[in-house]
């Protein structure tokens, strides 16, 4: 991994993260699914909060690709969501960050609406598809 890429997914865990803490709380169910994807990205998670609590700055990088923005968009929603509460603090947070990417807002309530129904048919995260070209 080089260090462009090192830098984009660290700066998707801290987008996480802070889109966990965009209620005030971090809740258990936040930690697990933070760590879940920061071992995807094979990211050790001290490396993450050393970076966050530091006093140095750290310049977020966002996602290049289509799939790598479709899937941190999906992580932030699942973040988001993981908790059973969904304020409109962390939605607001999930839309700044949807709008950067280049997608309409429309998308994340658009997800939570999808993610709702397919958990009623058991779909993870990993398997999860939506057609991004309604939303761009």
């Amino acid at each position: 991994m080089n260090l462009e890429d090192l830098n984009s997914r660290i700066s998707q865990i801290i987008n996480l993260y802070n889109c966990a803490l965009a209620d005030g709380k971090f809740a258990d169910s936040e930690k697990k699914l933070l760590i879940e994807i920061a071992k995807r990205f094979e990211i050790d998670l001290n490396s993450i909060y050393r970076i966050i609590f530091s006093e140095n700055e750290f310049h977020l990088e966002l996602p290049k690709t289509r799939e790598e923005k479709m899937q941190h968009i999906i992580d932030l929603v699942f973040m988001m969501m993981i908790d059973c509460k969904i304020t409109n603090n962390e939605k607001d947070f999930c839309k700044s960050i949807v709008l950067k990417l280049g997608y309409s807002v429309r998308t994340i309530d658009y997800l939570i609406s999808k993610i709702l129904k397919d958990i009623k048919v058991n779909v993870d995260g990993e398997n999860f598809e939506f057609d991004e070209k309604v939303y761009v």
